[in-house]
């Protein structure tokens, strides 16, 4: 299916539902807006393309189209059902409430879209047990026909307990406008409407349109289901199963399909069987008489096409151009947590077992922007066995993750979500180019011509004037550094041409420097590390001398004193204080390597800059799992002591609490986000 197809079939769908272009066309932008920015388990990448056509005009169809993925088909057709359901409760909250017909129409949507969400027991329990009358007895035997595997056959108890999820549902979506009553044996069923021919004939319509797209119906004509197998519906192959998943589901909810099941089975037929609820208006409503507006869409011509397009471009330009301080979370259209950017890029909480629907929104000028979404699956929590990470990166690299995984066995309800937010622009050459001229496409822009060129012409003057002068005194200033070795100093370098080593004269000097410091703070002047003495011919004292100066005095080497923040690459991660801080030092290790932008040295001598992290247990008492709350305090420094990161915090270190896990990831997070806010300012 192409994307011309989707998107038509779309379309139709939503008018099917509304009877209304304009309604239609507005749930199929949306739907189709929040696909675009779906997250994958693969890391989509979107790319902006100005002025970008997907579709080719009515009377040229000989180009190829682009392909997509059938899963993509089928969420964009859940994703019409959810769209829908806002059009649908305005309309029965309107002075003019719908008809029979169109709550009909609601109803088997609604019924379709959290049965098939789910899996194929679902639907057959919704469209045995609560569209049409069958027993719990023969929907196990129609349920079994399809799953044709002996094995995993669900007790009678489980097929009662799952039809009473979907009618909670269900009641929790009309509310007032469905009523139940206890039947025989005191099962609880909604109060049915009459059966007739039209409300039969309108729910096998529904069940055509609601079936999932691009699915065929493979049960055999004749089938016997005591000694005939339906092949299509049987795999020993787990990559097959969601195919094979989707075989059932068509076998299920397609009505003509449905009729061949219950057909094999010689049950009494679906018309008989039907048992619709009865909907009760609060307001002066209509439940009988003809419908009265059309269900079928007109053709779906290029123009309603080409308006899907270019909303979906603009949204896509205002993604790009986006500079998003706020990022809003919204599950099934309730706002759930937000991160600002300036200090959050990491969010974590909890959703019910059975949300269907995460975006992260934001906003700009022109109204609300939707940055990512990711569809869930139903709440059967057999389906998430580790964390399940979906990210997907914006046309203005901007970089979003969506994270679900099982909770805590005290929160078997819910399932636990992380949203993290990270930034991948870099600014180049070419670009920077491209905003400079941009001005002078436009025709007008040469009459200030002249201006221009006046005006590059004195910034190249005196770019060429400050070079100079910083090139007449850089020998001054080399002359002035620090670690440049005085007159009669010398400088040798040892066997391995890594370390450089003072003459003899220029040790002694630096020794008798060391004693006086160390005299004047009160400390021991007993060395740490036994010297050397030099040689015999009174030659210069190599690096086997024992511990370097760097080494002696607890400092990263001497070279990485003037590095920036920005130009550190090596890094050594030291606990301080009691032993708390070693269970965080290799988790922090594991997650700063993981970046691709750090490497952990083992040693001090090695490292550009050395974090430091202090860590304590929380007062609840000591370290006795990973999952135990620390109070950490973290701080980047050179060799010189001074405080790299955090870049705000008056060199006091940033702190943290929390399991060591979590602080882990709070600081890779902060020391990136710091890290990224220097480069873009250079």
């Amino acid at each position: 299916m192409n994307r011309l197809e989707m998107l038509g079939k779309a379309y139709e769908l939503a008018f099917f539902i509304h009877g209304d272009e304009e309604v239609a066309t507005r749930i199929v932008c949306a739907a189709a807006a929040k696909l675009e920015v779906a997250a994958t388990a693969q890391s989509k990448r979107l790319y902006y393309h100005p002025a970008r056509r997907h579709f080719a005009s009515a009377s040229d169809q000989t180009g190829s189209p682009r392909k997509i993925w059938l899963s993509d088909a089928h969420l964009l057709q859940r994703l019409i059902y959810i769209e829908s359901e806002t059009y649908e409760k305005r309309r029965e909250q309107d002075s003019t409430p719908p008809d029979e017909d169109d709550l009909v129409i609601f109803f088997v949507k609604h019924l379709v879209r959290i049965t098939l969400r789910r899996n194929s027991f679902y639907v057959a329990v919704g469209i045995s047990r609560l569209l049409y009358s069958y027993s719990t007895a023969e929907t196990m035997e129609i349920y079994n026909l399809v799953l044709q595997d002996p094995e995993r056959v669900k007790d009678d108890y489980y097929y009662r307990s799952r039809k009473g999820v979907l009618m909670n549902e269900l009641k929790e979506r009309f509310g007032d406008l469905l009523r139940t009553y206890r039947g025989e044996h005191g099962e609880l069923r909604f109060q049915t409407a009459d059966r007739t021919p039209r409300r039969s004939e309108l729910v096998k319509e529904c069940l055509s349109f609601f079936t999932p797209w691009a699915t065929l119906c493979l049960l055999p004509e004749g089938l016997d289901p005591v000694v005939g197998e339906i092949v299509d519906f049987v795999t020993r192959d787990p990559k097959q199963e969601d195919s094979i998943e989707l075989n059932r589901i068509h076998a299920l909810a397609h009505p003509r399909c449905y009729e061949r099941l219950i057909g094999a089975l010689r049950l009494s037929s679906p018309s008989e069987k039907l048992a619709l609820p009865q909907f009760f208006l609060d307001r002066s409503g209509s439940n009988e008489g003809p419908h009265s507006r059309q269900r079928y869409a007109p053709e779906v011509d290029e123009k309603k096409l080409r308006a899907i397009e270019d909303e979906l471009s603009e949204q896509a330009l205002r993604r790009k151009k986006s500079t998003a301080g706020l990022l809003r979370i919204m599950v099934d259209g309730a706002e759930r947590a937000h991160l600002e950017l300036s200090s959050d890029r990491r969010a974590e909480f909890t959703i019910p077992k059975n949300a269907e629907l995460i975006e992260v929104r934001s906003s700009d000028p022109q109204g609300e922007l939707i940055f990512a979404t990711r569809l869930l699956a139903g709440d059967a929590m057999g389906e998430i066995q580790k964390s399940s990470s979906h990210r997907i990166v914006l046309e203005g690299a901007q970089e979003i993750s969506i994270d679900v995984a099982r909770p805590s066995p005290g929160e078997a309800n819910n399932l636990l979500v992380a949203v993290t937010y990270r930034e991948r622009r870099q600014a180049t050459a070419a670009s920077l180019l491209q905003q400079l001229f941009s001005p002078l496409r436009r025709p007008r822009a040469w009459r200030w011509a002249p201006v221009f060129l006046s005006a590059l012409t004195l910034a190249v003057v005196v770019v060429v004037l400050v070079a100079l002068k910083l090139h007449r005194e850089a020998p001054q200033a080399r002359d002035a550094q620090p670690g440049k070795p005085a007159a009669g100093e010398h400088r040798v370098i040892n066997a391995e041409g890594k370390r450089l080593v003072n003459s003899p004269d220029s040790q002694n000097q630096r020794d008798q420097t060391h004693k006086v410091k160390v005299k004047e703070s009160g400390q021991s002047m007993t060395p740490n590390v036994a010297r050397r003495p030099p040689n015999a011919t009174g030659g210069p004292v190599t690096g086997e001398r024992g511990a370097s100066d760097s080494e002696r005095t607890g400092a990263v080497p001497a070279q990485s004193s003037r590095l920036t923040l920005v130009e550190v690459k090596k890094v050594f991660v030291e606990p301080l204080g009691d032993s708390s801080g070693q269970a965080i030092v290799e988790i922090l290790s594991d997650r700063l390597r993981s970046t691709k932008r750090f490497v952990i040295t083992p040693t001090r001598d090695e490292a550009d800059a050395v974090l430091k992290v202090s860590a304590q247990p929380e007062p609840s008492g000591k370290i006795a799992s990973p999952t135990q709350r620390l109070l950490v305090t973290a701080v980047l420094v050179n060799s010189n002591g001074d405080v790299l990161w955090p870049v705000t915090q008056g060199g006091k270190g940033r702190s943290y609490s929390g399991s060591p896990a979590k602080v882990a990831t709070g600081i890779v997070s902060d020391l990136l986000g710091d890290l990224q806010n220097r480069e873009r300012k250079r």
